[in-house]
């Protein structure tokens, strides 16, 4: 099931997330939902707790491609992408201290969707992003 999940990944990544028609990237768009990123984040923490053997490492694989392309798209809302990091447990403007530990698939998403966060601000000329600051206060 994890090879078929694996080609399933790598099909939507590269067919739907990198296609360059425009009406896939708006039906893509319009259809994320918050159910969706939930999902995702489930997945997320169920590859972060346990990657062993040879299809778990190309499952994993398959799934740190489709995170950073579908990220990187800019395809989710902001909403959903806060949605996805309160589901992995590191929103910035989540209440409470910070987890001292974060799996490797959470970090990675994090780290994407701040420096995009910093990118976006940038381009508008404004040097800070509060998501940033606010991860350094908690």
């Amino acid at each position: 099931f994890l090879s078929l999940a694996s080609s399933i990944l790598n099909f939507i990544t590269t067919s739907m997330l990198k296609s360059r028609n425009n009406f896939i990237r708006n039906y893509l768009s319009v259809s994320l939902t918050e159910q969706h990123m939930a999902t995702l984040a489930s997945i997320i923490k169920d590859v972060d707790k346990d990657v062993k053997g040879s299809s778990d490492e190309e499952f994993a694989s398959a799934l740190y491609l489709f995170n950073h392309t579908l990220v990187t798209s800019d395809l989710p809302s902001p909403a959903l992408q806060n949605t996805l990091l309160q589901q992995l447990g590191v929103a910035p403007f989540s209440e409470g201290p910070w987890p001292l530990y974060i799996n490797p698939q959470s970090l990675s998403v994090l780290s994407r969707v701040l420096l995009i966060w910093q990118h976006k601000a940038s381009l508008q000329g404004d040097p800070d992003v509060p998501e940033c600051i606010t991860i350094w206060e908690r």
